[in-house]
């Protein structure tokens, strides 16, 4: 779904841990384990699955939000009252 409204490919990496692999990576570069986080995003995360866009959904998605830019002027003050709540 996230590759179809912004229509860009979407990769999945083959971990669950995703914040806290991040936060081991930057901490194996800063110790020098490393050279660069590049480098190491390389060596350490492997992809599980690639999602390419869907023409098809892409369009209906562009649609609707071409409709809620068409409408946010009207809708407009709804969604400041809300933020003021």
């Amino acid at each position: 779904m996230i590759s179809d409204i912004f229509n860009v490919k979407v990769l999945k990496i083959a971990s669950e841990e995703g914040p806290a692999l991040g936060a081991a990576i930057l901490a194996m570069v800063g110790c020098q384990e490393f050279k660069n986080v590049n480098y190491a995003c390389e060596e350490i995360i492997k992809l599980e699955k690639e999602f390419s866009p869907i023409k098809e959904n892409t369009k209906k998605y562009d649609s609707k939000f071409n409709d809620y830019i068409k409408l946010y002027p009207a809708i407009k003050s709804l969604f400041q009252n809300v933020a003021k709540q």
